[in-house]
């Protein structure tokens, strides 16, 4: 999967745009970003990790991560902050489950009644599976889940709460765009720029939580061979926004889904 530079070739049509969105701008919507984290290289993840030597921290923070061997954890360069609120050990290599270290949070973007917005760039490699952008042990996972069929499902919590199933099949072989988002009242999902589905919810809260990214302890629903790219905002973006964030994502990798 090859970066591009910056283009303006591309975008989506407006049949696919996010409902109520304005305008497309291809620009970087950077506002209220707490983590970003993508592969260092142009190759896709693999099995073994071989191709990949870490995940870039591009929030300033310097937090990376890095892979040093098939069954080993990923490393960080110094503590990390998942967010601004926050404190986590991400782990996980894409081989089998690595789960972090024990940390306690107050939810994935703060406080209960807080917003946010998760942007992925992911292949799932089965689609008979769940998997996990965020794990925290009690009670909230973020994933991602096709376990019904080729459809994609985002959910937010164990309980069912919030959960969003978007009339899209995945593609295992290739890259999808996911971009979620949570404006305290209800969770909306798009995927590869298409239009956003919505369904009512709970705030994602977990009170004590081990927090990785990728995986999860004890279940088989890591992000083998495939997460590339995955941002975290503490605000809800508009449609327009995601219309941009969409936009920007293909002018970066191409119009999506993308073959790595």
């Amino acid at each position: 999967m090859r970066r591009r530079g910056r283009s303006y070739g591309y975008g989506f049509g407006l049949s696919s745009r996010p409902s109520g969105a304005g305008p497309v701008v291809i620009s970087d919507d950077r506002t209220g970003l707490t983590s970003e984290v993508y592969t260092d290289t142009d190759s896709a993840l693999t099995l073994s990790g071989s191709n990949i030597t870490a995940f870039k921290d591009q929030s300033g923070n310097a937090y990376d991560y890095t892979h040093t061997a098939e069954g080993t954890v990923w490393t960080r360069s110094t503590s990390v902050l998942l967010n601004a609120k926050n404190t986590a050990v991400p782990g996980g290599d894409y081989t089998r489950y690595l789960t972090a270290v024990g940390v306690t949070v107050a939810s994935l973007f703060g406080a209960t009644g807080e917003t946010g917005t998760i942007v992925a760039v992911a292949r799932c490699d089965d689609v008979s599976a769940t998997r996990y952008l965020f794990t925290q042990a009690s009670p909230a996972h973020i994933r991602i889940e096709t376990a019904a069929g080729p459809n994609i499902v985002f959910r937010f919590n164990n309980s069912g709460s919030g959960n969003v199933t978007v009339s899209r099949s995945i593609t295992t072989t290739k890259f999808h765009l996911i971009i979620a988002r949570w404006n305290g009242t209800n969770f909306y999902l798009s995927v590869d720029g298409g239009a956003e589905d919505s369904a009512a919810g709970t705030t994602p809260v977990a009170t004590t939580s081990r927090v990785s990214i990728g995986g999860d302890g004890g279940t088989a629903g890591f992000w083998r061979n495939g997460l590339a790219h995955l941002r975290t905002y503490n605000v809800c973006k508009t449609p327009t926004q995601v219309a941009n964030l969409v936009s920007y994502f293909n002018s970066r990798y191409g119009t999506f889904p993308v073959t790595p």
